[in-house]
Protein backbone atom coordinates (compact mmCIF):
# COMPACT_ATOMS: atom_id res chain seq x y z
CA UNK A 1 0.00 0.00 0.00
CA UNK A 2 1.36 3.38 -0.94
CA UNK A 3 1.16 6.43 1.26
CA UNK A 4 -0.34 9.42 -0.53
CA UNK A 5 2.43 11.57 0.93
CA UNK A 6 5.03 9.65 -1.12
CA UNK A 7 3.30 10.15 -4.48
CA UNK A 8 5.24 12.63 -6.64
CA UNK A 9 3.30 15.77 -7.55
CA UNK A 10 1.76 15.42 -11.00
CA UNK A 11 2.29 11.65 -11.17
CA UNK A 12 -0.30 9.60 -13.04
CA UNK A 13 1.15 6.20 -12.02
CA UNK A 14 3.00 5.26 -8.83
CA UNK A 15 4.11 1.80 -7.75
CA UNK A 16 1.83 0.05 -10.26
CA UNK A 17 -1.21 2.09 -9.23
CA UNK A 18 -3.05 4.09 -11.87
CA UNK A 19 -3.66 7.27 -9.91
CA UNK A 20 -5.90 8.72 -12.62
CA UNK A 21 -8.20 5.69 -12.45
CA UNK A 22 -8.36 5.93 -8.66
CA UNK A 23 -9.23 9.65 -8.83
CA UNK A 24 -11.91 8.97 -11.45
CA UNK A 25 -13.53 6.43 -9.13
CA UNK A 26 -13.36 8.80 -6.17
CA UNK A 27 -14.86 11.62 -8.26
CA UNK A 28 -17.54 9.25 -9.60
CA UNK A 29 -16.50 10.19 -13.12
CA UNK A 30 -18.41 7.89 -15.47
CA UNK A 31 -17.67 5.46 -16.91
CA UNK A 32 -15.93 4.19 -13.79
CA UNK A 33 -12.76 2.20 -14.44
CA UNK A 34 -12.32 -1.25 -12.93
CA UNK A 35 -9.50 -1.08 -10.39
CA UNK A 36 -6.91 -3.67 -9.46
CA UNK A 37 -6.84 -4.88 -5.86
CA UNK A 38 -4.00 -2.47 -5.02
CA UNK A 39 -5.84 0.43 -6.66
CA UNK A 40 -9.05 -0.44 -4.78
CA UNK A 41 -7.13 -0.48 -1.49
CA UNK A 42 -5.67 2.92 -2.31
CA UNK A 43 -9.12 4.23 -3.27
CA UNK A 44 -10.48 3.05 0.09
CA UNK A 45 -7.67 4.82 1.95
CA UNK A 46 -8.10 8.08 0.01
CA UNK A 47 -11.89 7.91 -0.04
CA UNK A 48 -12.04 7.30 3.69
CA UNK A 49 -9.70 10.22 4.38
CA UNK A 50 -11.95 12.40 2.17
CA UNK A 51 -15.04 11.43 4.13
CA UNK A 52 -16.72 9.12 1.62
CA UNK A 53 -19.07 6.65 3.27
CA UNK A 54 -18.80 2.90 2.90
CA UNK A 55 -21.96 3.04 0.78
CA UNK A 56 -20.49 5.66 -1.58
CA UNK A 57 -17.20 3.80 -1.94
CA UNK A 58 -18.99 0.50 -2.40
CA UNK A 59 -21.08 1.87 -5.25
CA UNK A 60 -18.03 3.28 -6.99
CA UNK A 61 -15.92 0.16 -6.45
CA UNK A 62 -18.83 -2.15 -7.37
CA UNK A 63 -18.80 -3.96 -4.02
CA UNK A 64 -21.12 -4.06 -1.01
CA UNK A 65 -20.70 -1.43 1.70
CA UNK A 66 -19.89 -4.22 4.18
CA UNK A 67 -16.95 -5.19 1.95
CA UNK A 68 -15.61 -1.62 2.20
CA UNK A 69 -16.02 -1.78 5.99
CA UNK A 70 -14.05 -5.06 6.03
CA UNK A 71 -11.34 -3.61 3.76
CA UNK A 72 -11.07 -0.58 6.05
CA UNK A 73 -10.59 -2.87 9.04
CA UNK A 74 -7.97 -4.91 7.12
CA UNK A 75 -6.12 -1.68 6.25
CA UNK A 76 -6.22 -0.46 9.87
CA UNK A 77 -8.71 2.32 9.16
CA UNK A 78 -11.77 3.17 11.16
CA UNK A 79 -15.04 3.86 9.39
CA UNK A 80 -14.62 7.58 10.06
CA UNK A 81 -11.19 7.77 8.41
CA UNK A 82 -9.02 7.81 11.53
Amino acid sequence: MIDSATVPVGATWHRDIDLVAVERVLANSLPLPVLTDAEADYAVVLGTSRGLSAEELGERLRVAARTVVRWRADLGLSDDGA
